[in-house]
């Protein structure tokens, strides 16, 4: 690959990276098991909920830790490290889980639960191997890329 996104700024040295945004990380409910279920309205009636989660990625179960400190680990519904599989199973009903903002709320059948607190944020970089960032394909899909996360 000539050019990648990444949500981790690159460690390689060969590489050149460029940040191009810090995506907003919300929980998100379908409408049907929120109509189901109840909507909750504070961090503590979130373990009375079906949650969504990481199984073993240390990175999301510190922050899933320091955002829903009261809902432990082992009580997560669903638990695994594919955060598409995460997001499927938001939008199947299957409980509340952690999804990026703007990908969320291009889906009519989800609404955000506790819309005032920020889970984190993803920040997105856009990677290249250093020898080929002045090649004038790959200069203008990171052009356009870096453009689209401004826009």
């Amino acid at each position: 690959m000539d050019v990648v996104l990444r949500m981790t700024n690159p460690k390689q040295q060969a590489l050149v990276a460029r940040k191009v945004a810090k995506i907003p990380l919300g929980l998100f409910a379908h409408r049907d098991y929120l109509k189901q279920r109840g909507k909750p309205e504070t961090l503590t009636e979130l373990s009375s909920h079906d949650i969504i989660g990481s199984d073993r990625a240390q990175a999301d179960l510190r922050l899933a830790a320091d955002v829903i400190p009261d809902v432990p680990h082992a009580n997560f519904v669903l638990r695994t490290d594919s955060h598409p599989a995460q997001f499927a199973a938001v939008r199947a009903g299957v409980g509340i889980g952690v999804a990026q903002v703007p990908v969320a709320v291009g889906h009519a059948d989800l609404v955000r639960v506790l819309p005032d607190l920020q889970v984190g944020l993803l920040e997105t970089w856009i990677v290249t191997h250093e020898d080929l960032r002045h090649v004038p394909k790959v200069r203008a899909v990171i052009d356009h890329l870096a453009e689209a996360f401004q826009g």
